[in-house]
């Protein structure tokens, strides 16, 4: 997508959240994609008791406005996920590691011996130079996805790229570089990198909503929450 199709889907997304913001004064425009506290969303217009026709096609009305102004903010961001704008990133001090890896820098050899041997890997047929590592640990468990030379594979040359870890509590073993853990809140996680993030839908199935936080560095740490507001899982993506 180019920068005038950019501009264009950011002006059809403010339009979108005016004309909501008019017609449903419940609509909290301060909740956004790029949140600084969560998911663009519109209160539900209250017609309990009512048989009003026009009241229940206005709260669809509403409903799809608000759910299309989300999807253009979404496509803005996807659209320049591998170049994130300077107003969609973390001013902190990027993080690159998580549960004592270094995405980009460590080897699955020392990651090894930081780790232990691991429950099972596998390399990906449909993406030649990438392994998978699983580690399954006290009810976590930590998915190191890695990047080689087809030609010329060694343990030593094989750098972990990226590293997803899940489960319902952890230690401090298991924390990111900044010290944020399974377990802790979106407070932690915005005291840690700032209050500039990415939200997704919340995903029913697993009763979660994901938080990514984009560096100066392109490195990207997604943290799900669930509805308790805990955190259930990382995923932190070295740059390419």
């Amino acid at each position: 997508m180019n920068t005038k199709a950019l501009m264009a889907a950011s002006a059809l997304f403010m339009a979108c959240l005016g004309v909501a913001a008019r017609e449903c004064p419940g609509l909290d425009r301060r909740r956004g994609v790029l949140g600084i506290h969560g998911l663009v969303r519109a209160r539900r217009v209250r017609i309990a008791g009512e048989n009003d026709r026009s009241h229940l096609l206005k709260e669809i009305a509403l409903r799809k406005i608000a759910g299309l102004a989300v999807l253009m903010l979404s496509i803005v961001a996807v659209s320049s996920a591998d170049h994130a704008r300077e107003w969609q990133m973390s001013t902190r001090k990027p993080e690159g590691s998580l549960a004592g890896i270094q995405v980009g820098k460590t080897s699955i050899t020392a990651a090894r011996k930081i780790l232990g041997e691991p429950t099972r890997f596998r390399d990906l047929p449909d993406y030649p130079g990438e392994a998978e590592y699983v580690w399954e640990r006290s009810g976590t468990q930590l998915t190191l996805g890695t990047q080689f030379d087809p030609a010329n594979r060694t343990a030593q040359g094989e750098i972990v790229e990226s590293v997803e870890l899940s489960g319902t509590t952890g230690s401090r073993k298991y924390a990111t570089g900044a010290g944020v853990k399974l377990g802790d809140g979106l407070q932690a996680l915005i005291h840690a990198y700032g209050p500039l993030y990415l939200t997704s839908w919340r995903k029913p199935t697993l009763e979660t909503t994901t938080f990514t936080f984009l560096f100066q560095d392109d490195t990207e740490l997604s943290a799900s929450l669930s509805d308790e507001g805990k955190i259930v899982s990382f995923l932190l993506v070295g740059s390419e």
